[in-house]
């Protein structure tokens, strides 16, 4: 903490606010990924229940995220409020607030990289579900059954489509708010 016992009642205001407001955002950072690690935990179970608990952590964390990028908003008024009242103090936060913004970004890049994992995690099982079928297939009664189970190895490639979209979504997400901060 700066000490700011000769400065002006506002701006000491101010400057707790934004640290405290740093304090609250880095545990929204905590809270998100904690939570995209339950969903991603669900998910890998491969079954229905997994599934529902990982869209459920999976809204949840996006709710997390959403509060923390409100307080992020909210701390960067702040700064350019402090920065136009005191300059050194409003640029020392700003200098705080980027690192901070950097924990924020490897926090999300993270999250994008343990979902590509899971992603290919299943993949690898519906392939390798696949390639065992398909060895067994030595008559009409097989090969109906791997075309039942092929049927069921192809309908989770709906949720692998929605896994990668999210996927590109946080990448696309991450690249925007490095490319707006610093340039």
């Amino acid at each position: 903490a700066i000490d700011n016992s000769s400065l002006p009642a506002d701006v000491t205001k101010l400057s707790l606010d934004i640290e405290q407001r740093a304090k609250d955002i880095d545990e929204k950072n905590k809270e998100y990924k904690a939570v995209v690690q339950q969903s991603l935990n669900s998910v890998s179970s491969l079954n229905i229940v997994g599934l529902a608990l990982g869209i459920y952590f999976g809204v949840e964390a996006e709710n997390v995220r959403a509060a923390r990028n409100e307080l992020m908003t909210q701390q960067t008024a702040d700064i350019d409020t402090l920065q136009d009242k005191n300059t050194i103090l409003g640029s020392l936060s700003r200098v705080k607030f980027n690192l901070q913004n950097l924990a924020t970004i490897v926090v999300d890049a993270d999250v994008a990289t343990k979902n590509l994992i899971t992603v290919w995690n299943k993949l690898f099982l519906f392939i390798e579900a696949s390639a065992v079928s398909a060895s067994e297939i030595n008559d009409a009664l097989s090969l109906r059954q791997f075309m039942n189970h092929f049927r069921q190895v192809v309908h989770p490639w709906k949720t692998i489509d929605v896994d990668s979209d999210a996927l590109l979504n946080v990448f696309k997400e991450a690249d925007e708010e490095y490319k707006r901060i610093y340039g």
